[in-house]
């Protein structure tokens, strides 16, 4: 009787070990996917928040190019421009520019970016030309 309870104890040492590190093993997946997660919206976020000081600079130069519509963005002679296609940074994020005009001199600029399946991020700013008379 003694030698049947002594095989029982290493069973459920065994199984305990087992879900302990089951356990250990889920929360370390769980966390790589939510850091992965993290480090993808904060890329999205930084393209977007480049996208919108990219569309600054451009309205500081040349408020009437910041026409309406759907945008991309490029560099030409290290300046920023609008491209009539969205741009891919990195094979992975796409940014779209979408300006809207309510007024002569007031331009309303959302900077979306989409990335992932089905994740995406947006930023929104008014400009205005102040300088008008």
């Amino acid at each position: 009787m003694n030698s049947g309870f002594s095989l029982l104890e290493p069973l459920l040492a065994g199984a305990l070990l087992s879900f302990v590190a089951l356990g250990l093993v889920s929360g370390i997946v769980f966390s790589q996917k939510n850091i992965v997660a993290t480090t993808e919206k904060t890329k999205a976020l930084f393209l977007a928040e480049v996208g919108l000081e990219a569309a600054r600079a451009i309205e500081e130069s040349d408020f009437e190019a910041l026409a309406e519509g759907a945008w991309g963005l490029t560099t030409q002679g290290g300046l920023w421009a609008l491209t009539a296609s969205p741009d891919v940074t990195e094979a992975w994020f796409t940014r779209r520019i979408t300006i809207t005009a309510p007024s002569g001199d007031t331009r309303e600029v959302v900077s979306e970016v989409s990335y992932g399946e089905e994740e995406s991020v947006s930023l929104e700013a008014i400009f205005t030309n102040w300088q008008e008379p």
